[in-house]
Formats: structure tokens, sequence, C-alpha cells
């Protein structure tokens, strides 16, 4: 196997187009393969002189400046690779592309060119995983948009100018933060809103009618607050759905609140009971009866008393009535108002504990009568 020749080793030599060439190892390919720098002249003596023995200086000069530059992108590579997992087949392949670069560069200019081609790659390759800013995008993929926008402006930032005129995708990075920036100005506004339709609560079955206005005012500024929103800014709004849902609650609130003022207003018309009031009362009776447990809740129960004491008067009046002979006339015979329908009391279960606990008591002491009358007559047949 051929040995390595070392950096620095040169040769003269006389070509077969009679010109004298001089050459000089000043690196090595990542296989291995020497990188040779040449100089040519007419005669051996020309090719020795001082101009030419400067131009192999300039040789040796160029294998330090290259063996640094091999050491900066390796360096480089490596810690951008590490860092930016995401990212590591471009970059491998801009590492090969500026190694082949610098294989080929003939002067100081040649291995700055490859290593600024580098940096400023690798930042184009940042900008152009940003990808596209979307106007509606989840917290945690504006998180991740936001994160790669971020460390493209720091890496475009740490570029040298010449290394910033490489960058030929900037103007895309400054795009997506246009866009992004306009996202965090639209994800603020549905905020809020969203905050405003959290604080809206539970709206109830039953309220009082201040109550009830106090939502009604306040729904309506939430929703005054949607209608504002654009279009982008209405679609992350995530909540939406639970505004729409409060707002129906109200509006069936509405619906049995009408109903029961529909009843109470009827109650109110029965006015003061006389025989003539069947109409009125069995009107406002079957009014009640028909609402529903919700809207017998927002009766007033005052009116309810009312509704039952008118009832309960008219049937009085009922039983005082008389025929033309002055014989009381059966009740049967009469036309009498339903019974006021209210909402079942609720069975209280401690009267059913209470009695069994009473009937476990008497069990207990019957037992113990029987077993005392029983060890009494015991003792008796003993002493007989």
């Amino acid at each position: 196997m051929a040995k390595r020749r070392p950096s620095g080793d040169g040769m003269v030599r006389k070509r077969e187009d009679g010109r004298w060439e001089g050459r000089i190892v000043v690196g090595h390919k990542q296989n291995g393969e020497p990188i040779f720098r040449y100089v040519l002249a007419k005669t051996q003596k020309e090719l020795l002189d001082k101009d030419q023995v400067a131009s192999c200086a300039a040789a040796k000069a160029l294998l330090d400046v290259y063996t640094k530059a091999v050491e900066n992108l390796d360096k480089w590579s490596g810690e951008d690779q590490n860092k930016y997992t995401d990212l590591k087949t471009p970059l491998n392949s801009l590492a090969a592309t500026a190694r082949k670069e610098l294989e080929t560069s003939v002067d100081r200019d040649g291995a700055a060119k490859a290593l600024n081609g580098y940096c400023a790659g690798v930042v184009m390759e940042r900008i152009k995983s940003v990808g596209t800013v979307k106007t509606v995008m989840t917290e945690q993929e504006a998180a991740q948009v936001k994160s790669k926008i971020q460390r493209a402006q720091t890496a475009y930032g740490n570029l040298s100018a010449d290394q910033k005129k490489l960058v030929t995708s900037y103007t895309a990075l400054q795009a997506a933060d246009t866009a992004y920036k306009t996202y965090e100005q639209n994800y603020a506004a549905a905020k809020n809103v969203m905050e405003l339709i959290k604080s809206i609560g539970k709206v109830n079955e039953v309220m009082t009618r201040t109550e009830a206005d106090a939502v009604k005012k306040k729904l309506q500024a939430v929703q005054d607050a949607y209608n504002k929103l654009t279009a982008e800014q209405k679609q992350m709004v995530t909540n939406y759905a639970d505004l729409q849902a409060a707002a129906a609650a109200y509006q069936t609130y509405e619906t049995n609140y009408a109903a029961a003022k529909a009843t109470e207003d009827l109650i109110k018309a029965i006015g003061t009971v006389t025989k003539d009031s069947y109409d009125a009362i069995q009107k406002a009776t079957e009014a009640y009866n028909k609402l529903t447990a919700t809207q017998k809740k927002l009766v007033d129960a005052k009116l309810v008393q009312q509704l039952q004491d008118a009832s309960a008067r008219y049937k009085e009046l009922l039983e005082q009535t008389t025929d033309a002979n002055g014989e009381k006339v059966p009740t049967d015979q009469l036309l009498v108002p339903d019974e006021v329908q209210t909402e079942d009391t609720p069975f209280d279960w401690s009267i059913v504990w209470i009695s069994l606990g009473i009937l476990a008591a008497a069990g207990v002491i019957t037992f113990v009568i029987r077993w005392f009358i029983a060890m009494r007559r015991a003792k008796q047949k003993k002493e007989t």
C-alpha cells in the first residue's frame, strides 16, 4: 500500500510539453488522496526564481488555511447536527459540498467562500424548516413555529456581512415572521373572546328576572365581541359551542318564563271570588297544571297560593248554593274547578326509618318479656 504523502511534500519535474512544473501537497481528501497545488514555468531557473519560490511559500501558507478550514467545517458540522437533529440530512449534504469546494480552492478567498457557503446554507435550511405559517394553529403548533423562526433569526444574525449576502431566502424568513405576528394578534383577540365565554358560566333553568337580565346582557356582549372577530379569528375560538349552548339555555328560560308569566296573569285576573268565578279559576288552573315542573318553579309562590285559596273559596260558595225551594244543590250537579297540581313534595324517608326503628324496638321488648316469663315458669316448675 502506498504511503500517504505528508502535507508540504513537493517535487519539480519537466513536463512533456517542455515546461517545468513544481507541485506541493497542501492537504488530503476524506479518502486520503493528496490535494496538490501547481506552479508552471518555461525553464527550471524561472521556476526556481524568487517569485516562483514565493508561490511555493504561498502554497504552504494555503496548506495552513485549508487545514484550519477543514477543522472548522468539521466542528461546525458536528455541532449543527447535534443541535438540529431535524436537519441532519440536509446539513450532511451541505458539509459534503463545502469539503469538495475546499479541495478545489486555490487561495484563502476560495476557502473562505466554501465556509461562507456552508454557513449561509445552514441558515437557509433553518429558514426552509419553518415552512408555511398557517393562519389557524393549535397552541403546540404555534409554539413550534415560533421556535423555528427564532432559531433561524438567531442564526442569520450571527452571520458575517458576506455570509448574509449568500442567504437568498431571507425574505421568506421575514414573511414567516410577519405571518406569525399576525397569527399572534389574531389569537390574542380570539383568546379574549374565549375568556368571555368562560365567564358566562352555567345558565340556570330557574332565575329571578334580575338574574336573567344580567345573563342576557352578558350573552349579548360576548356575542357582539365574537361577531367583531375576523373569519380567521373566529376559527380560533374553540369554545364557541359553549356560547351557543348558553344562548340556547337562556332562550329556553325565556320560553318557560313567558309561560309562567301568562299563567300568573290568569291568576291575577280571577279577582274577588264569586259564584261566577268558575271560568276564571278553571282557566288559570288548567294553565298552571299544563306547565312543566321547571315552568311551575317560575310562577310566583304567592300567586300559586292565591289560586289555591280562590279554588277553595269558590267551593265554599258552591256548598252554600240553594235551589228555588231553598234546598242545597249537590256539588256533583255544579261546576267544580280542577285541583291545582303543585309539585310533589319529596317523600320523607325519615318517617319510614323511625317506624322501622319503633317496630324493631317493640320486637326486642316482646322477646325480652317472653324470655323473662319463660324463665320464671321454668323456675316455678323446678321448685314444685
